[in-house]
């Protein structure tokens, strides 16, 4: 069987949800759909992870609607609506939203697989764990990809200690 990429149309608000409570998730193409390109999503988020570190993606985010600070290391923006941000592979960052109502995302990971690491983190959540603790901790995770993937989760104290690339 050969894979093919094929045309996807989804109007507004379309595509699969996941609510994690402080953010929904809607999903716009998956690494099925992009042959393992890429992953895409918007995120509609109030507050933000603390700092965390992709091993193996970059992140592409592009503000929609609101007003967000990105954090990579000890360096600080403050983005709004039609700015954009990368976030490279092994960097320790943050985001979060300013102001009392929630930011739009888009969102971009490459490669792809890390779009199905919320529906894991919304299990862990049903099953009583928060993934977003105050101490360090690595998920290990089970989406698609070369090998297992991890996300580490680092105190927020930890963004002022760090700007070097793991």
């Amino acid at each position: 069987m050969v894979n093919e990429l094929k045309l996807i149309v989804l109007k507004p608000g379309e595509g699969q949800k996941v609510n994690l409570a402080d953010m929904v998730q809607t999903m716009k193409a998956t690494g099925e759909d992009t042959l393992g390109g890429f992953g895409m999503w918007e995120s509609e988020i109030k507050g933000g992870p603390g700092p965390h570190i992709h091993r193996n993606e970059e992140e592409a985010f592009y503000v929609l609607e609101g007003e967000v600070e990105f954090r990579l290391g000890d360096v600080s923006e403050i983005m709004t609506t039609g700015g954009f941000a990368l976030i490279p592979r092994g960097t320790v960052h943050a985001f979060k939203t300013l102001g009392e109502k929630p930011a739009r995302l888009l969102v971009l990971a490459s490669p792809a697989g890390f779009e199905h690491f919320f529906e894991e983190v919304a299990a862990m959540r049903a099953a009583g764990s928060d993934p977003y603790l105050h101490q360090a901790r690595t998920l290990t995770t089970s989406y698609p990809g070369p090998e297992r993937r991890q996300v580490t989760y680092y105190p927020n104290r930890y963004m002022a200690l760090t700007t070097s690339r793991c």
